[in-house]
């Protein structure tokens, strides 16, 4: 593998790696105030994420003894972490739709969905090696890996969608269109336009390249997708994970500026 690439993949590692060690502290800090099941789930986030980055590096860097082991535990790290992620965003679409049951059943339904694809892209993709003892190939099913990214897609435009909807219309329904739920509305619609953006373009990349790109490669001839994207993608998904803690303040924030808006103005009136 080429030196760049190596350094590539170690930088992108560290960074990935760094973002989940805070975002277990800070998930675990939540949780032992007595936080929401969502805190739970971002906990599980960036532990798996802690244990995904070290297999995948492991896995472009182990020798030939190690092939099938590496290969195995990046494999089953990566999906974790994908399936992982699903779970958070459904279930913060749950939430948000004031815990609606057909939001839960088709919830359940996509989580099912990508961990049956799980399981069968991880019995179909392999690595060998040769009888030459010297080369490891990395066999990926095409038609599993595409379902796999499908799956991930459909789940984060669903999430998008329902979240969006439900907050603005069922949002304005319930709690009227006091500026309160106006400044909520922006928040909620900016966390999931932005996070989709991300999201979706690494899946429509990583969708273009499974249809176009070589998906059977020797570790000795890996290329840019096989090294240094999927560490790119555990960076991207953690950092959408723990943002969350971000656009929680925002989201507080803005409902505290409407009450202090409101106190003033009923105080000037009594004036």
């Amino acid at each position: 593998m080429p030196f760049s690439l190596q350094v590539a993949a170690t930088i992108l590692a560290g960074m990935a790696f760094e973002s989940s060690l805070r975002g277990l502290f800070v998930s675990i800090h939540k949780s032992w105030k007595g936080g929401a099941w969502l805190y739970k789930i971002m906990l599980a986030n960036n532990v798996i994420c802690l244990i995904s980055v070290p297999t995948l590096l492991w896995n472009t860097l182990a020798t030939i003894e190690y092939c099938s082991l590496s290969s195995t535990l990046a494999s089953i790290a990566t999906h974790a972490l994908f399936v992982s992620f699903g779970a958070f965003l459904l279930f913060k679409t749950w939430v948000i739709s004031f815990k609606n049951k057909s939001i839960a059943c088709i919830s359940c339904l996509l989580l099912i969905n990508r961990i049956v694809w799980w399981i069968y892209d991880s019995i179909l993709s392999s690595r060998i090696i040769l009888d030459d003892n010297l080369t490891c190939v990395e066999n990926q099913n095409q038609f599993a890996l595409l379902a796999c990214i499908v799956s991930d897609l459909a789940i984060d435009l669903f999430s998008s969608v329902a979240t969006i909807f439900f907050t603005i219309c069922r949002g304005t329904a319930v709690f009227g269109n006091s500026r309160a739920m106006v400044c909520l509305r922006r928040v909620f619609v900016a966390d999931n336009v932005v996070r989709s953006l991300f999201i979706s373009a690494l899946n429509i990349m990583a969708l273009w390249y499974t249809i176009n790109g070589p998906l059977s490669v020797s570790t000795s001839q890996q290329s840019l997708a096989f090294v240094v994207f999927p560490l790119f993608q555990n960076y991207v998904y953690i950092q959408a994970v723990n943002i969350e803690f971000w656009w929680l303040e925002q989201r507080t924030k803005a409902v505290q500026r409407d009450e202090n808006n409101s106190a003033s103005l009923d105080s000037d009136e009594e004036e």
